[in-house]
């Protein structure tokens, strides 16, 4: 399906080179470059598309990614000059750097491009980065995906789409929305693998919004993917971006996080604002991760659903779809929902304070036929030898000291439970200040290396399988 959208851009591109190889690979990518700068300017998209491979423009709205990010940034390319800085030849492609500014002060760069050019065709034209890494990747498509692997081994169950699929109907119709274009999923092996494709730092996973493209360490990472499918909320010939508040905590309420639980991010957000009267909303619309990677992601996904559940879905996509402009944050929310914004912050505080929640208890009894139990020394919580306790007023010693673990399981359920010397602070504190004892259990379900998903800071490596902690 084409995922095609008329650009009309007027440039002025004013070149210039430095430290550039010369072979004439390298040369056909500059000119390539060049006509493609030069049709840009004179607003011929037509003749712009000639100098990008074919699969690329047909497959994406907005093919060159890069230019993409100028056009949301708003970025007068009118007044633009251009260096190419850097240009060196692979063996299947040319790699070109390219620095952006405006020519009265050269020495403000507001975008570094790395920008690739392979043959085509019999002439060099350009490519996105996820286009040179995964050219030699398998694909296999489902009804509203196409899955992308690097081995045969990597193939997606059938079960695993059908999942996958399921949900993107479900996404789609609770927003009421009718996104009928398929989403690339790109299954990758690591987070520097994400953010090589992404021309980022790394990430355990990453969408392109506009484009509907997903890469990730995970077989499906849902948050994601209502990101794309809330994108479509917007007008979309305006080329606005949702506001990060919403947008963020619509993709914690709808698709959760990589680790946690709704429930648990709930209980957090409830936690936060019951023991810190400093939690604001008028903050949290203008700079949400100021409450922590944590807490940020849970008081943003608890405002989207006091905001849904309380007044409805047509006013948040009323607030949703007037972008992300900073000043007009306050603004958009008293006028679509008729209150000020301290009246809004107490009905949104008493909201997730009166929201119920399922209790967890800890020492519970073990159920079941016990199957597994081993037992370990006390005093030995010395990690590799020379491990201490951190010096805070919440750590008693002997709460990281494990010193039985038992396995049992029922026609049901497995159970586990672990002892540890000291559990005087046993909870989750999300990220604020010092957690208390927090174990988990990992299970690695099909023995199949990187197959685990991925959750805290740390990677266990047995025999072949990839266990992640």
């Amino acid at each position: 399906m084409k995922k095609i959208i008329s650009i009309f851009i007027t440039v002025l591109l004013l070149g210039s080179y430095s430290s550039v190889q010369s072979s004439e690979t390298i040369e056909q990518a500059k000119i390539s470059f060049e006509n493609y700068a030069k049709a840009l300017k004179g607003g011929h998209e037509e003749e712009a598309k000639e100098y990008w491979n074919k699969k690329e423009k047909q497959r994406y709205k907005i093919f060159d990614w890069q230019l993409k990010d100028m056009i949301f940034k708003k970025i007068n390319l009118q007044r633009s000059d251009y260096k190419i800085r850097e240009a060196e030849e692979k063996d299947k492609y040319v790699i070109m750097h390219v620095d952006w500014y405006y020519p009265e002060d050269s020495s403000n760069v507001f975008q570094k491009d790395v920008r690739y050019f392979i043959w085509e065709d019999g002439k060099m034209v350009g490519a996105n980065h996820i286009f040179i890494f995964t050219r030699d990747w398998l694909k296999k498509e489902s009804r509203h995906f196409v899955y992308h692997f690097k081995t045969k081994k990597d193939k997606p169950e059938q079960k695993l789409l059908d999942k996958m699929d399921g949900f993107y109907e479900k996404i789609g119709s609770f927003l009421e929305v009718d996104y009928q274009d398929k989403i690339d999923y790109f299954r990758c092996e690591s987070a520097e693998e994400v953010g090589m494709l992404f021309n980022m730092e790394r990430s355990f996973a990453q969408c392109d919004m506009i484009n509907g493209v997903v890469a990730g360490v995970q077989d499906f990472v849902s948050h994601e993917v209502v990101h794309i499918i809330s994108y479509r909320l917007l007008p979309q010939n305006e080329k606005k971006l949702p506001p990060l508040y919403l947008n963020e905590g619509l993709a914690y309420f709808l698709g959760g996080a990589t680790f946690f639980a709704p429930d648990l991010m709930l209980s957090w957000a409830k936690r936060r604002i019951a023991g810190d009267e400093g939690v604001s909303l008028n903050t949290l619309i203008h700079d949400p991760f100021n409450y922590g990677s944590n807490d940020g992601p849970s008081l943003m996904s608890s405002l989207v659903k006091f905001m849904i559940e309380t007044y409805g879905l047509s006013k948040f996509k009323q607030v949703y779809g007037l972008g992300r402009d900073l000043k007009g944050q306050r603004q958009n929310l008293e006028g679509v929902y008729q209150r000020r914004i301290e009246e809004l912050d107490t009905e949104w505080k008493d909201f997730v304070l009166s929201s119920s929640l399922p209790e967890i208890k800890v020492g519970a009894g073990l159920e079941g036929q016990e199957i597994f139990r081993m037992s370990d020394p006390t005093g030995d919580d010395k990690g590799d030898g020379d491990y201490t306790y951190p010096e805070n007023e919440k750590i008693i010693p002997g709460m990281f000291d494990l010193t039985d673990f038992r396995m049992s399981k029922d026609d049901e359920f497995v159970y586990f439970e672990l002892e540890f010397s000291d559990l005087t602070c046993a909870e989750i504190d999300s990220d604020r200040g010092l957690a208390g004892t927090f174990a988990a259990v990992v299970i690695d379900a099909d023995d199949v290396s990187r197959s685990a998903m991925p959750g805290f800071w740390f990677t266990i490596r047995i025999g072949s399988g990839n266990f992640y902690s």
